[in-house]
């Protein structure tokens, strides 16, 4: 970000303007014409874009409307809920480097436990952090530097990584900004006592599973991030997060059980159980058993009302032929559809097109694979915990 435009949202002309901006009607593009006519274009695009930024933050942080943000920063920040989760770990402990703060949600969630260095190399943002710092409960320092010159003498440090740097998101960490190996080997020299890297959803875990421990975060049944817990921060080897429900768990990775005959009720583990691979030991200690060859999905009789499992009554269990699903659909009157690939079932999208509905009976497809064939899970998409299936490919 430029410097002058950081200078002049934090400065009184700037917030006075942006309240002016908060009460203009109409669209984006609109409310810029407008403002270009008494200020110059770069005020007015940077008055523009932090009011589009603060939209997109409020979703997901208390605060969003005060801070001063970029749109491009909003987009990246952790969820307030997700920041307070991954803070809670560093109870206790201080001085705590948040390395590349960005905008500062992070940093804002980590000072309610301890004091915070906020690092950020960008001139602009450190403007903004500064600003959005300033009435941390706990002292808050910031520092404008590169990670590589200018580390803060720190026992613990946290850092979330920009996933974006060429303008596309990234899953692999040593692509990030910076990459995880500099981290790593920062922390092995041993400038910290423990280390938090947050992560992408999609991180290879091969990649990082020896480094420390990883906890995989859910909100809203959607999986948000991955965190990798190094030295003295790391209380184990794989961990799911359910912040928004209460629930963490900690237990035997890729568990293997004996594939059994479908039940009454279909329960499919949060996104973050299933990428962690703690699915099995979670499914084996709630005494359920996986139905399909690729255990993504578990049955039992009753509902299991577990944040970590959301259950749907099983109406119908098919081979995937489009001639049986069809007539599945017309003689039990289904519809609308949605459906889920789970391990080597179907695209949902290719499965759903053609099929006629005009039921009055909602039905979810699980496509999988049992005894080696394609078949279909058909279930009532009542959740026992947790939201809706995401409609994908809806009819």
């Amino acid at each position: 970000m430029e410097e002058r435009s950081a200078r002049f949202l934090v400065s009184t002309e700037g917030r006075s303007l942006a309240r002016d901006l908060d009460t203009m009607e109409g669209g984006w593009d609109r409310r810029l014409r407008r403002l270009r006519k008494t200020l110059p274009s770069w005020q007015a695009a940077a008055l523009v874009d932090q009011a589009r930024g603060r939209m997109s933050l409020m979703r997901r942080h208390p605060s969003g409307d005060r801070l001063f943000v970029t749109a491009r920063g909003a987009a990246q920040s952790s969820s307030a809920l997700a920041a307070s989760w991954r803070a809670r770990r560093f109870q206790g402990l201080g001085p705590i480097a948040d390395l590349g703060a960005g905008l500062g949600i992070d940093a804002l969630a980590l000072s309610e436990n301890g004091p915070v260095v906020a690092v950020e190399r960008d001139p602009g943002l450190a403007i903004l952090l500064r600003e959005n710092l300033s009435r941390t409960p706990n002292p808050a320092l910031t520092i404008r530097a590169h990670i590589e010159e200018g580390v803060p003498e720190t026992d613990w440090a946290f850092c979330d990584p920009d996933r974006r740097p060429g303008g596309r998101r990234i899953s692999d960490p040593e692509e990030g900004s910076p990459p995880l190996s500099l981290l790593s080997r920062f922390f092995n020299e041993g400038r910290w006592e423990g280390l938090a890297v947050k992560l992408a959803p999609a991180v290879p875990t091969d990649l990082v599973g020896d480094l420390g421990e990883l906890e995989f975060v859910s909100i809203g049944r959607e999986l948000k991030e991955v965190v990798l817990w190094m030295g003295d921060l790391a209380r184990g080897r794989r961990r799911v997060a359910l912040p928004d429900r209460g629930f963490e768990w900690e237990g035997p990775r890729d568990t293997v059980l004996p594939v059994t005959a479908p039940g009454a009720f279909v329960h499919r583990p949060d996104p973050a159980v299933a990428r962690s691979g703690l699915a099995g030991g979670l499914a084996a200690e709630l005494g359920v058993l996986p139905l399909d060859d690729d255990q993504r999905l578990y049955t039992s009789d009753e509902a299991l009302g577990h944040p970590a499992f959301k259950s749907m009554p099983i109406l119908a269990v098919t081979t995937a032929s489009r001639r049986k699903v069809q007539a599945l659909v017309n003689d039990s009157a289904l519809g609308p559809l949605t459906a889920t690939r789970c391990g080597r079932g179907p695209s949902p999208e290719q499965f759903l097109k053609g099929l006629r509905s005009r039921g009055r009976t909602p039905a979810h497809f699980f496509l999988t694979t049992l005894g080696g064939r394609p078949h279909v899970v058909v279930a009532h998409p009542h959740a026992e915990s947790g939201r809706d299936e995401p409609k994908t490919g809806a009819i």
